[in-house]
């Protein structure tokens, strides 16, 4: 090959050459991003809309269906999803990967402003927002101290979120806890019926009052004048000063209500409790730090905690800023233990081929070929805008051997044919274009399933784009090498024979009976055809009874990772308190704090997950100490909580060791358009689950919500006096929730200021049947215009695609599968005879695995057929691929019997092992038969060829194959930490068993088959 001889003849330039990539290749690995894996394009836009005292199924009628309806027409929609909560409509877009995010947005807000013209005129301004699956906190901050829950969110709103977001990478700051400044105007209910003022014009009147207006531009004498119209309120007290026009005569804010500078309603609160330094904080801000999608997330964490004591000093003494939760700790150790994971497949590889080879030159010349390729690579990665992630470092670990057998293949080469007699550069030449073809063979072999991968377009599939992309960018980096660097360096570094030791002639003498064993028992096998025959369909019966192991493996969709925290979320009765599920909390943390593992105690009140809210629901994040510390794993302990909390009266828990708010392992849907067949199916769902054996946990969204009081105006009544159904409910919603009349500004921030009647007006049921009504310049109470009633709300009414839903999700016990529960939920609903109006529907992660296992499954197809089709056109042959994709179910044997032996799951990651090793398993025997066709080419007889060309290449097919067992070994021995141990562990496992047997058998199978095939056709 030129190339070849180009790197010999000039080995200086080839040198610099690759001190230019590898110098390169570590500038762009300084600055590629680091996360824990990678991102992914999945846009979605939610739309959040409130209307203060609605009941979900008002805001279903009055906004959430309106803006379906606008919504749903979009193209690349993937689904509408809906909440109709109380007070609160969210409505979220899924789109397609291939949508753009910004495009999506503005798609939406122009459907949204047609939606708002048909909605009630009282809602608040819909806050339209992109979100992300992957947009988790990089760090959890907890704000705790000796002030008040409205000193401690103005310093968090007003301070810290400027603060943080002034940090290169923090796009996002959300602020949980605390209480939100809000003044309040109390109107005397009696004082204003004296008056005969009612709230709506008051309102009007106030924020007339309270307005400053620009009156235009006026130009005299050469001078330009802006003229300001109004005035605004320069504070609270003063808006008690604001003079109203009522009948024809001024009228003082302060003779008919009272000006308080107050906080709004809350409607979730946090604590702290810090086990480690016995500290409990009942009143606490928690601050979620997000970045942006391309920032370093450990370089990020970093700068945000190096800030925080500098941060610190600016806030009042006794106010203090803690770490609960650092989600780039984990990555980074995630990180590190992989990156050491592959240093140290650097190191056995390298050792092993030193038992091997026995000459340390050798070790260095192919040893190098593995760091360059990865270093390299990072060169590409960088202009691709892809990060140092999970599936980009797996890559790496399962490509190390594959990166150094083509080094491998050619240096073996070149030494034989040194040993035989001819000089180092031409044997450097000749050595590399014999296994030229053989070469770009494998290579292309290990490229070709990719392919597929990078096309994946599932949304687990889209995570798999940058682990193909690494791979194959590393694979084409190795073939260079092999072609340049590695016969340069032998060319320079062999040039001198090495005093033989004891060690070498053993190595010799052990290849040589090896060698020469192997040459005797194939010339047995090939001796009777039926023998080959025999070998090849008790291969086929050992490949299909290895089928049956299935049943005894578990299949996870995802790795279960322990990542040192357990997930609780509770509901309470329907209509408590904050204050009643406050105390509920507490009796809860109390049972947590028994477990010796607990460090500290993060508690939201009034909220669970990513959409319900409430206040009768508790979300509580128990943070462990290091697995590592500790004997019990976070599964283990979340097992145990549960079984206490269950023992607990009005408490309805769920307990999970991996994160609740990204969903549960198996979810499913009921949907129909007829609301009673709906209500009944899911109640016997329900019903089955509560009996259904596996089950830790379950719940379903159409749970109960607060107690209902109805009120129907009575239509003889409100027609005689001109009145609306929506005049009334106006008229209740401002007394009780108010009704916001402007804002209050105080540096550069603005509070919202609220007008509603005394607290002590409606402080129970009786008084607000005697909400006024102002009628013509007359009251009516709420009871002489409506009849009053009592029930319950819905909790939430869910829909997706439009159509009414009831979501259940499902916690399966530890000893449960995934596709074990899958299985129970299919013969639930099969035995169930639903109507015909229900239909059931996998969602969640459930979706995501049958989406995925499509995807999979053609992508492992289309790779199988894309092997053939690039090994056919290699050997110009439409038959002889069948006989070396053979190996292909050898190696299938090998991943089932070492993944029942260790008693690891299989799961996704598995899966993508399985399709990166058919790259890998036919490597063998391309690299054997082609060296048969050179023999047969020749002139040895075929006999000899298939004997002659299986003993020369049996020590470069085990050396291939160990290094690229021993390579990913460290994986499967999950070295360090353990960190991200749970998705390397898979794949390791796969990629050592498949290609211990499709070695072992491709020695024996493939020579006979071919032998075979070739003397049959000889015959004719």
């Amino acid at each position: 090959m030129k190339i070849t001889k180009f790197a010999i003849e000039r080995p200086v330039t080839t040198t610099m050459l690759f001190v230019a990539l590898a110098f390169f290749g570590a500038m762009a690995y300084m600055n590629v991003g680091v996360n824990m894996m990678p991102k992914v394009n999945s846009p979605s836009i939610t739309v959040t809309t409130v209307l203060p005292g609605a009941t979900p199924e008002e805001l279903e009628k009055n906004v959430t269906e309106k803006i379906e309806k606008e919504v749903s027409g979009l193209s690349n929609l993937k689904r509408v999803i809906s909440y109709s909560m109380e007070n609160v409509s969210t409505v979220q877009a899924e789109f397609r990967s291939s949508k753009n995010e910004n495009e999506a947005m503005n798609e939406v807000k122009e459907k949204v402003e047609l939606a708002m013209a048909e909605m009630p005129q009282s809602i608040e301004r819909p806050l339209i927002q992109k979100t992300n699956i992957a947009d988790v906190p990089v760090l959890t901050i907890v704000m705790s101290g000796n002030r008040s829950g409205k000193e401690l969110y103005d310093l968090a709103d007003q301070k810290l979120k400027n603060l943080f977001t002034r940090i290169n990478g923090v796009t996002k700051v959300d602020i949980i806890g605390g209480q939100k400044r809000e003044i309040k105007i109390l109107v005397d209910m009696r004082r204003a019926a004296e008056l005969g003022l009612d709230l709506t014009s008051a309102g009007e009147a106030i924020r007339a009052a309270n307005t400053k207006l620009p009156g235009g531009t006026y130009d005299y004498d050469g001078m330009n004048f802006s003229i300001e119209t109004g005035e605004e309120v320069s504070s609270p007290r003063a808006i008690g000063e604001l003079m109203i026009s009522h009948k024809g005569y001024p009228l003082s804010v302060r003779e008919f209500a009272v000006v308080s500078d107050s906080i709004k309603r809350p409607t979730n609160r946090s604590t702290f409790h810090d086990l480690k330094n016995d500290r409990y904080y009942d009143n606490v801000v928690t601050l979620n730090i997000r970045k942006e999608p391309n920032a370093n997330e450990v370089k990020l964490a970093r700068a945000i905690k190096e800030k925080l004591p500098e941060f610190e000093k600016e806030l009042p003494e006794g106010v203090t800023l803690s770490i609960p939760f650092d989600n780039s700790a984990y990555t980074e150790s995630a990180v590190d233990d992989a990156l050491l994971n592959v240093i140290l497949g650097i190191i056995l590889t390298g050792a092993i081929l030193f038992l091997f080879i026995g000459d340390y030159r050798t070790v260095i010349i192919v040893s190098i070929s593995i760091p360059i390729s990865l270093i390299a690579s990072f060169i590409v990665l960088k202009q691709l805008n892809a990060t140092l992630n999970m599936m980009t470092l797996m890559s790496f670990a399962v490509s190390i051997g594959a990166l150094i057998s083509n080094s491998i293949v050619v240096i073996e080469n070149i030494i034989r044919l040194k040993n035989e007699g001819m000089p180092i550069n031409q044997a450097a030449i000749e050595g590399t274009l014999e296994v030229t073809m053989a070469v770009i063979a494998s290579t292309g072999t290990n490229l070709v399933v990719f392919l597929p991968m990078a096309m994946m377009t599932s949304l687990v599939g889209v995570y798999f784009v940058e682990y193909a992309l690494t791979i194959s960018v590393a694979t084409v980096f190795s073939l260079l090498v092999s072609f340049t660097l590695t016969p340069m360096l032998a060319s320079v570094l062999l040039k001198k024979e090495l005093k033989v030791t004891k060690f070498n002639r053993f190595l010799d003498r052990f290849f040589e009976n090896l060698a020469e064993r192997y040459g005797r028992s194939l010339e047995k096998l090939l001796a009777k055809n039926r023998r080959g025959v025999l070998l090849f369909v008790g291969m086929m019966g050992i490949f299909i009874a290895s089928f049956g192991l299935l049943k005894f493996i578990d299949f996870n969709f995802m790795p279960k990772e322990d990542m040192n925290c357990v997930f609780i979320e509770v509901d309470l009765p329907a209509g408590s308190s904050l204050e009643t599920s406050g105390e509920y909390a507490q009796k809860l943390e109390k049972i947590i704090m028994q477990y010796p593992e607990v460090k500290a105690i993060q508690t939201v009140i009034g909220e669970k997950g990513i959409m319900p809210k409430g206040p009768n629901l508790l979300k509580i994040i128990a943070h462990l100490i290091p697995f590592y510390e500790r004997e019990r794993s976070n599964i283990q302990i979340a097992e145990s909580l549960k079984t206490q909390l269950d023992s607990i009266p009005s408490v309805k828990a769920l307990v999970s060791a991996n994160g609740i708010e990204g969903g549960l392992p198996i979810a499913f849907l009921l949907q129909s358009e007829n609301r009673e067949d709906l209500k009944a199916t899911s109640a016997r769902v329900e019903a089955a689950l509560l009996e259904m054996e596996g089950i830790s946990g379950f719940e379903a969204n159409n749970r109960n919500g607060n107690r209902l009081i109805r009120v129907i105006p009575r239509q003889e009544i409100v027609t005689r006096l001109n009145l609306t159904v929506f005049d009334v409910a106006t008229a209740i919603n401002s007394a009780i929730n108010g009704v916001k009349v402007g804002v209050y500004k105080e540096n550069g921030k603005e509070y919202d200021i609220r007008i509603s009647h005394n607290e002590g007006d409606i402080s129970d049921i009786s008084r607000i049947k005697n909400i006024p009504v102002l009628v013509n310049g007359q009251y009516y109470t709420v009871e002489r215009l409506a009849d009053i009633s009592y029930g319950i709300s819905q909790a939430q009414i869910y829909h997706v695609n439009k159509l009414p839903t009831v979501e259940f999700s499902i916690m399966p016990k530890d000893n449960v599968s995934d596709m074990e529960m899958q299985d129970k939920i299919n013969r639930l609903m099969a035995d169930l005879h639903a109507p015909k109006s229900v239909t059931v529907k996998w969602a969640g992660m459930a979706e995501d695995m049958d989406e995925s296992m499509r995807d999979l499954s053609f992508t492992l197809l289309l790779s199988v057929v894309l092997l053939y089709m690039l090994i056919a056109s290699l050997l110009e042959n439409f038959w002889h691929p069948f006989l070396l994709l053979t190996t292909l179910p050898m190696a299938i044997i090998g991943v089932l019997v070492l993944t029942f032996l260790s008693g690891t799951p299989m799961n996704i990651m598995s899966l993508i092992a399985i399709i990166t090793l058919l790259g890998l398993a036919v490597n063998d025997s391309i690299l054997i038969y082609d060296y048969n066709r050179q023999l047969l080419a020749r002139g040895n007889s075929l006999h000899q060829a298939t004997i002659q060309s299986a003993k020369t290449k049996i020590k470069t097919v085990i050396m291939t194959s160990v290094a690229i067992a021993i390579g990913t070994l460290p994986n499967a021995l999950e070295f360090g930490d353990g960190a991200g141990a749970t998705y390397r562990t898979p794949m390791a496992l796969v990629t050592i068993g498949g290609i211990i047997t499709s070695t072992i058998l491709t020695l024996y199978v493939v020579p006979s088959l071919f032998y075979m095939v070739k003397k049959r056709k000889l015959q004719r």
